[in-house]
């Protein structure tokens, strides 16, 4: 499972997805489009808590960043790195 906490807030825009790079520290749409990544859903709030199934046959570790992407244009919009969930 993917968590974006409460603070979590993006502004508004076409077709936005949740997406997992196998590439730390995205900063480029070429970082995205040149890596491994896995769609995860459409965006589901611009703002807030939300929770995205990661597929079973997905290990997570093998991914570093999770981004925004505008699939209606192919824009990278917001990219973090992954933390994993503190025990």
């Amino acid at each position: 499972m993917v968590h974006l906490s409460d603070d979590f807030e993006v502004g508004p825009g076409p077709k936005f997805h949740v997406y997992l790079v196998d590439h730390a520290a995205v900063r480029s749409a070429g970082d995205v489009n040149n890596n491994k990544w896995i769609n995860l859903g459409q965006l589901r709030a611009f703002e807030g808590s939300q929770n995205y199934p990661v597929p079973s046959d997905v290990n997570l570790a093998d991914y570093k960043s999770i981004v925004i992407w505008c699939k209606a244009f192919g824009v990278l919009i917001s990219p973090a790195t992954i933390e994993p969930a503190s025990s």
